[in-house]
């Protein structure tokens, strides 16, 4: 068995561990800011639709 063991056998697999985690919450922070704006821009489309669809029905009626 060879007992000679260097740092760099310890070092190198949590390094790349910690590598992966961090790359990990990177995709997660920028995925959560997309999300979010496709949110808000679908709440603002859905608010327009909904007023345009009222004042056409409303005015549907009238005629």
């Amino acid at each position: 068995m060879n007992k000679n063991k260097h740092v760099i056998d310890m070092i190198f697999p949590i390094a790349l561990f910690f590598v992966f985690i961090s790359s990990c919450f990177i995709v997660l922070i920028l995925s959560f800011h997309t999300y979010r704006k496709t949110v808000q821009l679908e709440q603002s489309n859905y608010q327009t639709r909904t007023a345009l669809s009222y004042i056409t029905q409303k005015y549907i009626k009238m005629i």
